[in-house]
């Protein structure tokens, strides 16, 4: 990381890689249904997908532990993730319901606005997943889902609060302790895994995901002691995927999984030109499953590869113009962070001082 300045190419290739790797996996479901995408996930192949979450999880777990070790304080540091995902969320969700949503809705317009599940969608905004709009969608392979890969969120939110509450205690800055609280929620979930139903067909369950993240918190804390070799990045690759196929092995994968992303991160391949000029990975996270699904209504697209050819183009044009219309522009208020901090601050010590000053008036 140092002879690449603290930031190697190689993160911005792998974030992108796996954005454009779950909108191929989507193509299954969004072009034959939940039926078919049962029978991938219980065939030979189900490993491929299941590698996908785990390393966005990781590789999240890494840079959003040094977003927060940069951040002057835990309020810098929650504002900054707000800026990331909040305002592209939001213009996502405006985008899809009030003008996606009314152009290819089964329902007319005055039905449309006054259904209580249009109102009820911008409840993801808040972690509360609402994945359907009225009368969109409704005749796809994979029929009424519009955000379909919006379930990920509430776990994002748990893993940046959950990040955010081991520094408030001192655990974050104790490598040690943070080590042992990975280690500790791992053994509690060997527990599960001994008492739990098989794996082996389901993928790995999502609270594993947030053990992904710590993995990825605990390497980052630990960078300057452990070693990057490409023996032990193979080695974790091939536990990892071995434990795919054990009945129970989900359950341990964040670890392994956590070393290989990382490793594979710190590569520095010159940047090509997708990489050089933005970071479009979150608007293909943002809008590959709708255009996805509009994708699907077209005559004609029927089959995966298709699906994939029509999509991904456009989602990455999407995606370029939320980075640079929006995304970009929000950062940039980042350096206004101090003042917010130091107005917060001020506002702070005025209440202690009137809260103080009436304590001093009683009898």
């Amino acid at each position: 990381m140092a002879a690449a300045g603290g930031h190697p190419s190689g993160f911005d290739y792998v974030r992108l890689g796996l954005a454009i790797g779950v909108l191929a996996w989507h193509t299954v479901v969004l072009s034959y249904g939940l039926t078919f995408q049962n029978e991938v996930w219980a065939g030979p192949w189900r490993g491929l997908p299941d590698l996908i979450l785990p390393m966005f999880f990781s590789l999240s777990g890494f840079l959003i532990a040094g977003s927060l070790e940069r951040s002057a304080g835990l309020v810098p540091y929650l504002i900054l993730r707000g800026l990331r995902i909040l305002p592209a969320l939001v213009v996502e969700m405006v985008i899809t319901a009030c003008v996606m949503g009314p152009l290819v809705s089964d329902y007319p317009l005055s039905d449309y606005l006054a259904d209580p599940r249009l109102a009820d969608y911008f409840l993801s905004i808040f972690g509360e997943v609402k994945t359907d709009l009225p009368g969109v969608f409704v005749h796809n392979p994979l029929p009424s889902v519009v955000n379909g890969q919006f379930w990920t969120i509430p776990y994002e939110i748990k893993c940046y609060i959950a990040l955010a509450l081991l520094s408030l205690v001192g655990l974050y800055r104790r490598r040690g302790a943070l080590l042992g609280c990975a280690l500790a929620l791992q053994a509690a979930f060997a527990v599960r895994a001994w008492f739990g139903p098989s794996l082996i067909w389901a993928g790995v369950p999502a609270n594993v995901l947030f053990l992904c993240f710590l993995f990825g918190a605990v390497l980052y804390r630990h960078r300057n002691v452990v070693p990057a070799r490409a023996g032990l990045a193979a080695a974790c690759l091939l536990l990892t995927a071995g434990l795919l196929y054990l009945h129970h092995g989900p359950y341990f994968v964040a670890a392994p999984i956590a070393y290989f992303t990382v490793f594979l991160c710190l590569h520095n391949p010159r940047r090509n030109v997708l990489i050089r000029h933005g970071d479009y990975s979150y608007g293909i996270y943002l809008y590959a499953f709708p255009i996805q699904q509009l994708v699907t209504l077209i005559p004609g697209v029927e089959t995966w590869y298709d699906n994939l050819l029509l999509a991904l183009p456009l989602t990455l044009a999407v995606a370029v113009v939320s980075w640079h219309g929006l995304e970009r522009r929000v950062l940039a208020l980042r350096c206004h962070i101090p003042a917010v901090r130091q107005a917060l601050d001020l506002f702070g010590e005025q209440i202690r001082a009137r809260i103080v000053r009436g304590g001093d008036r009683q009898p």
